[in-house]
């Protein structure tokens, strides 16, 4: 059955194959083209492409959400990557779905398309093979790295080689001190090819800059060469989501 605009956004995502994913998702388009020819009733949008990184079918599915909301705002490709070296048995399998929102104006439909790809046993040694050729040409491509940690294996070297930017997010990180050690060595060797991103470092910019303005006045800015010790204090949080030890750690580093 070809893909339709309706089965995309009224249902469960569908699956492709592989081989067939960009034939699949032009031929969607141009027929989308076809039936609101005249009427500009649906418009495909695409600023950039964006490749999200995760290690379960759970992960998958909460990033979808995230992208769903994204998209009003940043239009994109969305190519959610889902790696399990350990699951059986091993294949690459495809889904596809767009998100659509009416502007304002309430003239046109603005659609934005999410490809799922999930790569089990060795079958995630082909991931590089499957996703470079969906980055759509001329746009910049960030890569969201979505895991408790950053350790890149082979098969995605090539994928933050074409990345403009690597996100990552230190607050799933199960210990931090370690990981953001490990994160801060990577991103030194792939400094050449791409700038990362913490999103934890993000959130804690309201404290930097409450710092930063204690010295900010010329009869405070002396007091900064007779620091000898900086000592921070917070609350642990209970469960694997609280993300204030990391980011007591960049607090510190930074």
């Amino acid at each position: 059955m070809p893909l339709t605009l309706e089965s995309l956004t009224g249902g469960e995502p569908r699956e492709v194959e592989i081989g067939d994913l960009e034939k699949e998702l032009s031929s969607l388009w141009r027929s989308v083209a076809r039936e609101a020819e005249g009427s500009e009733a649906v418009t495909r949008a695409t600023a950039l492409t964006l490749l999200v990184y995760v290690e379960s079918e759970e992960a998958a599915r909460e990033v979808g959400n995230v992208i769903s909301a994204l998209t009003e705002q940043n239009p994109c490709r969305a190519v959610i990557l889902i790696a399990q070296p350990e699951a059986k048995p091993a294949g690459l399998r495809a889904w596809v779905s767009a998100h659509c929102r009416l502007p304002a104006s309430g003239r046109r439909q603005v659609c934005c398309e999410q490809i799922s790809i999930s790569a089990r046993g060795e079958a995630v040694r082909d991931l590089d093979n499957v996703v470079l050729p969906l980055a759509v040409s001329g746009l910049p491509v960030y890569l969201w790295w979505r895991s408790a940690r950053f350790d890149p294996p082979d098969y995605a070297h090539q994928i933050l080689r074409i990345s403009n930017r690597v996100l990552v997010d230190s607050a799933r990180f199960g210990d931090p001190d370690s990981e953001l050690s490990a994160l801060a060595r990577h991103a030194r060797e792939l400094s050449e090819h791409v700038p990362f991103l913490d999103l934890n470092w993000a959130r804690i910019t309201p404290w930097r800059e409450l710092i930063a303005q204690c010295f900010d006045s010329a009869e405070t800015s002396s007091y900064l060469d007779d620091l000898a010790e900086v000592r921070l204090e917070w609350e642990q949080g209970q469960g694997a989501d609280d993300d204030r030890w990391a980011q007591a750690l960049l607090l510190k580093a930074g």
